[in-house]
């Protein structure tokens, strides 16, 4: 198989692993943006729901997400490999949502989330008992996941919502690991008791 065969502009469906995807830019940007596309492709959605767990709000999701591709475009050529590809990334994604409510807290707004566009994130309920059940649901958990403190949030989100090992977890967050097994268990009891008083 030829190098052209390998890239991420070939069409036989199959995706290269991030480390080639990541050789393929430093070599081709800026000209050929197709293995960044790749990448975007390969982890939009899920930076997507990250920031939106942390966020409330799928607007500021969407535009977060682009910060955090921004930034991982410009970083790429000073990524050392010494973690994953995803653990890098997602280590910009927190600290992007982290800044972001820190930027909130100094200029709150008005507006309450519009979460009835989180339909793109979240699967459609098949009957309108169940949509409005649904809902509920999801508002009481974002609600719940809002209200928990910042380090109990990430930890809940790359845990429960992303599905990174606490190994992952650790690397995103630069803690040891029994320190991330203690953050998820103690943000789950958090999530527990918060949630039993919205429900």
């Amino acid at each position: 198989m030829n190098s052209e065969a390998r890239d991420a502009g070939r069409t036989d469906g199959q995706c290269s692993p991030d480390e080639e995807l990541i050789r393929l830019c430093r070599e081709r940007l800026p000209g050929d943006p197709r293995p960044f596309r790749t990448l975007v492709t390969r982890y939009r959605d899920r930076v997507i729901n990250t920031a939106y767990r942390f966020l409330g709000d799928p607007y500021d999701a969407e535009d977060v997400a682009q910060e955090v591709f921004l930034k991982v475009y410009r970083g790429l050529p000073d990524f050392r490999g010494e973690s994953s590809f995803s653990t890098w990334l997602y280590r910009i994604a927190v600290n992007t949502c982290k800044n972001e409510l820190r930027r909130r807290s100094r200029q709150p707004t008005l507006l309450e989330p519009d979460l009835e566009s989180l339909g793109i994130l979240l699967p459609a309920a098949p009957s309108p008992e169940q949509a409005v059940t649904t809902r509920e649901q999801r508002d009481a958990i974002q609600e719940t996941l809002d209200r928990l403190g910042e380090t109990d949030r990430e930890a809940l989100v790359l845990h429960d919502v992303q599905d990174l090992s606490y190994q992952e977890i650790a690397e995103v967050l630069g803690i040891g690991l029994s320190a991330a097994k203690m953050r998820v268990r103690r943000a789950r009891l958090a999530f527990r008791e918060l949630y039993g008083r919205e429900t």
